[in-house]
């Protein structure tokens, strides 16, 4: 049962009937700590290389061509 919850999303149920979420969890996989800073730094670093590539991008392209008035 532990690959059927893309077949059947809607049986997962957070209240009292149907099947629990942890059913579908595979809790014998151990991830280390380690390994999860490294994938949340390289994220959180992606994030910010996009949001200021995406900024200097509109700077560049809207905020210069506005004219000056004398």
């Amino acid at each position: 049962m532990l690959s059927d919850g893309f077949r059947c999303p809607s049986m997962v149920i957070a209240g009292e009937k149907g099947l629990p979420a942890t059913l579908f969890a595979n809790f014998y996989v151990d991830i280390p700590m380690g390994a999860v800073n490294v994938i949340l730094a390289f994220l959180i670093f992606s994030v910010v290389v996009f949001t200021t590539a995406a900024f200097y991008a509109l700077y560049r392209r809207f905020l210069v061509e506005i004219p000056e008035t004398d």
